[in-house]
């Protein structure tokens, strides 16, 4: 069970008049009430064999990434940011890198709202299917996250290579393997 910090359920009924937006780091209201879910941090359950972690949703994915190599899992692919929270990557689009990759909510197997009533509403594809396609990239309009669980794969290590460099060698010097994979980013060089 995840918990439910204070009186959120009570002002998400509507008893306090609030109503919540969500945006990548913050959920709010207006400026007399703002709820930010970074006390929802934890790691709630790991599932080796399916390569699914359950997570809260103010995890940021830079503690997510710790918690998944500790396990020996990680998320398939991995954006530039990782200061973000599991409920915010979401409930924006977060799309990350790769063009075999789909965004990050494609990721997200199941999860569950605070819903305005201040019930508690699980989703996956097989529980409550009609909201869980909505609520993986919710925009903060169907309730407060609070977990997402997410598909992951087999641990991977990434290794950059950074140097300073102009667009004309950066064509001259790439080998053309990386040329004919990646033209269509790159057309007209």
């Amino acid at each position: 069970m995840i918990p439910i910090p204070g009186d959120l359920s009570r002002q998400v009924q509507g008893e306090s008049g609030f109503r919540f937006w969500n945006w990548s780091h913050t959920y709010g209201c207006s400026p007399e009430l703002l709820f930010r879910p970074r006390n929802l941090h934890e790691l709630r359950q790991v599932d080796k064999e399916k390569l699914q972690v359950k997570v809260e949703a103010g995890i940021l994915l830079s503690e997510l990434n710790l918690e998944l190599d500790k396990h020996g899992m990680a998320l398939a692919n991995l954006g530039a940011v990782a200061e973000v929270t599991a409920a915010g990557v979401i409930g924006t689009g977060t799309h990350n890198t790769g063009i075999g990759h789909g965004i990050l909510p494609t990721q997200v197997v199941a999860l569950s709202l605070l819903l305005a009533s201040g019930e508690i509403l699980e989703c996956s594809e097989s529980l409550n299917a009609e909201v869980f396609q909505a609520a993986r990239l919710h925009l903060g309009c169907l309730g407060i996250v609070l977990s997402v669980t997410f598909q992951c794969v087999p641990e991977f290590r990434l290794r950059e290579v950074a140097f300073p460099s102009t667009l004309p060698q950066v064509g001259r010097e790439f080998p053309r393997e990386f040329w004919e994979f990646f033209s269509e980013f790159f057309l007209g060089f």
